[in-house]
């Protein structure tokens, strides 16, 4: 299995053999931003083809209302999981994670079709596996154990989710991840921690290996990337919801991060 070898990442590694086993997909929505350091951007958006062209199209807003809001507000009532078809037709068995009485994770693996799916929506779809009941509800006891091994992982941390005294590093990276398309600067930071500018200038290199211009254009480029990947805004539209001060920048920040530029990379990576 060398797709596994992940190293030190547990919860990658965790993921990429449930998809190993299943031939499924596995999305994460993380509440708590626990995970954020340890998956690449892409995994927290539905990034399957089939699923990207629904999110693109005229159903878009009808897919984020279903797969986000609607489930959430069922979570509590559906702790267990279950075996889902979506308003576009496609199947996925989806999961939700507590901690403590607190929605933290919602799990996705999918999407897939029914076995019995007529030949009309199969022809829609040629991409998607098709899996019987009895495959179905299999994926979803799999997503369960991967829902289990997620929860250890973010209890055993010693950073308690959701309060404020973790570690300096953590709380950088979740202010940077909260308000990387807003124009900020150091003394924002600096201000969420309670430390000078001068000190919190520090602290960022000593915490994170960066400076604050850095760790803020590679956290903007990571976000990027999502959008590059699962959406059909343009360049310029995505250099601004990231934050940049226009395409140009994005651009050029791009291309030192990952050699292509936006356009190229994502025409290679979407094919």
């Amino acid at each position: 299995m060398e797709a596994l070898k992940t190293g030190k990442n547990e919860a990658l590694t965790a993921i990429m053999f449930t998809e190993s086993v299943t031939g499924l997909r596995v999305t994460v929505h993380d509440l708590t931003h626990s995970l954020w350091q340890m998956l690449p951007a892409e995994r927290f958006r539905h990034a399957h083809p089939a699923c990207h062209e629904v999110k693109t199209g005229p159903r878009g807003d009808a897919c984020l209302a279903f797969e986000v809001a609607g489930f959430r507000q069922i979570a509590a009532s559906v702790r267990g999981g279950r075996v889902h078809r979506c308003h576009a037709g496609f199947c996925e068995a989806v999961y939700p994670v507590f901690h403590d009485a607190a929605l933290a994770l919602v799990l996705f693996l999918g999407p897939f079709l029914k076995a019995d799916v007529d030949s009309r929506q199969q022809t829609m779809s040629p991409a998607l596996p098709r899996r019987s009941d009895r495959e179905a509800a299999t994926a979803l006891e799999a997503l369960r154990q991967l829902g289990s091994r997620l929860r250890c992982l973010i209890i055993d941390t010693p950073e308690p989710l959701g309060l404020q005294d973790v570690s300096r590093e953590t709380r950088i990276r979740r202010f940077m991840a909260a308000r990387y398309a807003d124009a900020i600067q150091l003394s924002d930071l600096a201000e969420e921690l309670s430390l000078s500018t001068d000190r919190t200038r520090h602290v960022v290199r000593e915490e994170c290996a960066s400076t604050f211009r850095e760790l803020l254009e590679e956290t903007r480029l990571q976000a990027g990337l999502a959008l590059l990947l699962n959406s059909r805004l343009t360049v310029g539209e995505i250099s601004d919801r990231c934050g940049f001060a226009d395409r140009t920048s994005f651009s050029r920040a791009f291309r030192r991060a990952h050699v292509l530029s936006p356009r190229r990379w994502r025409r290679e990576h979407q094919s």
